[in-house]
């Protein structure tokens, strides 16, 4: 088979050109496919280590404790106010993976970011009520409610629902 493959090669150099040209185009697609995948996945993997990172987790954790109390104390709100608008950006961020989560490549990653907003959104959604000044989150809660509704599910290549969508939206 070798011989044969050889000596039509070496009798005619056209197709063998051909052949090659063919071969390079191939391999390009192949890895600008793969560039792209691999772009995508990265879209939701930056977003989950920006959802999990430690100023995000100090942030969320100070609100969680506010959360808690009867009401948030004077000397808290300022830092409040500023944990909480911290939150609702980075729920706001996550437009920029919108089409990524639709995507099977990363399921498991956009599942644990959704199960991350789920409870930004919830945690959130306790603390606003003892805030003097909730008013003042309304345009960007209405934005980041904006980009949770458009959130996908995470479905797997074969269709399947991996992770459904945050179902929760923030609310004063």
């Amino acid at each position: 088979m070798f011989e044969f493959i050889g000596w039509v090669f070496h009798r005619d150099a056209d197709f063998a050109a051909a052949v090659a040209t063919w071969g390079a185009v191939v391999l390009a697609f192949i890895a600008a496919v793969e560039t792209y995948r691999s772009r995508l996945r990265n879209e939701v993997t930056v977003a989950l280590r920006d959802f999990t990172n430690q100023g995000l987790a100090e942030a969320r954790d100070r609100v969680g404790t506010a959360a808690h109390e009867v009401k948030v104390r004077r000397s808290h709100v300022s830092q409040v106010r500023h944990d909480i608008f911290s939150l609702i950006w980075a729920v706001e961020r996550l437009v920029l993976v919108r089409r990524t989560a639709s995507t099977a490549l990363a399921t498991d990653e956009t599942a644990a970011l959704y199960a991350h907003v789920t409870t930004v959104v919830e945690t959130v959604n306790k603390v606003l009520p003892l805030m003097p000044d909730k008013a003042r989150f309304g345009a960007s809660i209405l934005r980041a409610n904006l980009v949770l509704d458009s959130l996908p599910a995470a479905k797997t290549s074969l269709n399947r629902t991996r992770s459904k969508a945050p179902v929760v939206r923030f609310h004063l």
